[in-house]
């Protein structure tokens, strides 16, 4: 069963070094199947979003612990977990906070809409009853290159509304020298950076993009 840990920090005299502690209460859901993170603004809150596609096996195991699905936070101070609901927040990895838009962005994790910007209101903390799936906006114009040549992305938050997409591809297709056979495919890493504002209704977005081969 997984647990949880915290590092907390010295308290003189008594301790001088960090020490980790682990969390009594285990998570709520299967850490496995984690899809996506976000932090609260409160900076001691932090939301797991469990997607149940691959738990048939397990369903009555997460349903005994309250699993099955859904979106849960952990509070950092109080060491406690809350499970907010069976539905999930509308993003695929990391979702970061923007004071400026008031909002979550991250990078849409439905099938039909792979490699566009989302934002998604913040959800409160606070445990409430049968609480509503937060309202969230999806941008129409994709980020993501040809689907041939997508590996993987990940959005990193550079801070003041701005933001930057690493898209990792494959490299040409093209017959490699019969001395580079035994190499690794080659991969690229496309980068897009952007920044994001509200005009009117919704967000505008000011965009630059490049390519570089990792050695």
């Amino acid at each position: 069963m997984h647990h949880f840990e915290l590092l907390r920090p010295p308290v003189p005299p008594r301790r001088k070094r960090w020490e980790w502690s682990t969390v009594p209460a285990p998570p709520p859901f299967d850490p496995d199947c984690v899809v996506s993170v976000a932090v609260h603004p409160d900076g001691r809150t932090v939301f797991f979003v469990e997607s149940d596609d691959d738990d048939d096996d397990e369903e009555d195991e997460e349903n005994s612990r309250g699993g099955g699905g859904g979106t849960f936070s952990f509070d950092t101070k109080q060491a406690w977990w809350t499970r907010h609901g069976g539905w999930l927040l509308p993003f695929r990895g990391r979702g970061h906070f923007d004071a400026e838009l008031g909002a979550w962005v991250g990078l849409c994790s439905r099938a039909d809409s792979p490699g566009h910007l989302c934002s998604c209101d913040v959800v409160s903390p606070s445990p409430e009853p049968h609480a509503d799936e937060p309202r969230w906006k999806l941008r129409e114009e994709r980020l993501f290159c040809d689907d041939k040549f997508h590996v993987g992305a990940e959005l990193v938050y550079m801070g003041d509304s701005q933001f930057c997409v690493l898209e990792f591809l494959k490299g040409s297709s093209a017959k490699r020298k019969r001395n580079q056979e035994h190499r690794p495919p080659r991969r690229l890493l496309h980068v897009t950076a952007f920044g994001l504002k509200y005009a009117s209704r919704e967000s505008s977005r000011r965009r630059s993009a490049a390519g570089v081969a990792p050695p």
